[in-house]
């Protein structure tokens, strides 16, 4: 009986082992099969642009107007002024302007002492006309045969020699009352009441603010291409004003090797002489020129090029460019009307690549597609997980 006992016992305890090993086995078992597998990690934006191209924005090239203008620097003045001097060395006694006011042609700007001029003016009056009692006395003798005609014209040659210092002494006596010769404003004043007014020294300028120019200096290179006719634009402070160049000096100048150009300006602007302004000539108007934006060229190694779009593949095509404005580059030669070219997106291009096209507005990204730090927006700021559309160039 102990023996059969024994058996029992060991026959329990390996239906037990087996029991527990089964039971481990179907445990694994069932999280092996039924639990729910393990989600893949998120699809990365390189990914997806791998599985449909690059997205890209597109431009179709027109051929349109091209006004090239060229800015240069320059300095305001007035076309027509007068500086007043004094051809007397006489005191001042009155100064009738100050810097800014406005005077008529003809307005007397200061006066000087007639202290030399008013006895030498009497003098002279004397002179003259004891010189004309003379000739009249002889001439009536002449008439009468009581002298030679040789007497006569030696006193009419009298005469005439103190009226002459007569009528220079009248002029120096006018020229005590300084007037201005123009309509205009006093922009300077040198002279004050007492002080002497030396012969050729400047006492005051008055300048024509109705007839304003601009002094522009431009290089060799540019000279021919501006003429005597050719618009132009002054820019103050935000503000422009439209000229035209009057004239082209025809040689450089010796210090600095630049040409003169005078560009007329109209006479209702806000400008003063001596403003130093900016100023915008009109260099190369043209009618029919292929331009692209400045952000679809690439450069290297001396190469300039773009990627042309043929269906949903970008092709890079060399091409030579010519002169820029306003954020756009005249392309010369390898470019066409009609052809379409990448111009955002061109940093990620390479020849060859598959493309598809996006609107150039920007567009909040997808929820459903995950991305990456930062927001999952591209270099554009748009949603890297948009839906691509037709690579249909024509609208682009």
């Amino acid at each position: 009986m102990a023996e059969i006992g024994k058996r029992i016992l060991r026959s329990l305890r390996t239906l037990f082992w087996i029991l527990v090993i089964a039971g481990a086995v179907g445990f694994l078992g069932y999280r092996v099969v039924a639990a729910p597998p393990k989600p893949e990690p998120p699809k990365s934006v390189a990914a997806i642009r791998a599985e449909k191209g690059i997205p890209v924005v597109a431009h179709t090239i027109e051929a349109g107007p091209w006004n090239l203008w060229k800015r240069y620097y320059g300095q305001v003045k007035s076309a027509s002024e007068q500086s007043v001097t004094s051809f007397l060395r006489e005191y001042i006694v009155a100064v009738h302007v100050h810097v800014g006011d406005l005077v008529k042609a003809g307005d007397v700007l200061l006066e000087l002492s007639r202290e030399t001029s008013t006895p030498d003016f009497a003098a002279r009056s004397a002179e003259y006309e004891e010189a004309k009692r003379d000739y009249e006395r002889l001439k009536a003798l002449y008439d009468a045969g009581g002298t030679s005609r040789a007497e006569v014209d030696r006193a009419a040659v009298a005469m005439q020699q103190k009226g002459s210092a007569l009528k220079e002494t009248r002029t120096q006596l006018a020229r005590t009352k300084v007037a201005s010769k123009l309509t205009g404003v006093v922009s300077l004043r040198n002279a004050e009441v007492g002080e002497i007014s030396e012969t050729g020294r400047e006492l005051l300028r008055v300048v024509d603010l109705r007839n304003l120019e601009a002094d522009v200096l431009i290089p060799p290179g540019d000279v021919a291409r501006v003429a005597k006719g050719t618009p132009a634009r002054v820019v103050l402070e935000g503000r422009r004003h439209n000229g035209t160049v009057k004239r082209v000096d025809p040689g450089a100048d010796v210090a600095t090797g630049l040409y003169r150009v005078v560009v007329a300006l109209p006479p209702d602007t806000n400008l003063r002489p001596g403003m130093f302004v900016e100023t915008e000539l009109l260099v190369d108007p043209r009618t029919s020129v292929v331009s692209v934006p400045y952000e679809a060229l690439r450069r290297d190694n001396g190469r300039t090029y773009v990627y042309v779009l043929s269906g949903d593949v970008a092709r890079l095509r060399d091409v030579e460019v010519g002169e820029g404005q306003g954020g756009l580059v005249e392309v010369v030669s390898r470019l066409y009307e009609g052809e379409t070219i990448v111009v955002r997106g061109v940093e990620n291009l390479y020849d060859g690549a598959r493309v598809w096209l996006r609107s150039s507005a920007p567009e909040e990204a997808s929820p459903d597609v995950p991305v990456p730090d930062g927001g999952g927006k591209d270099s554009f700021g748009e949603s890297s997980a948009e839906e691509p559309v037709s690579a249909d160039t024509s609208n682009p």
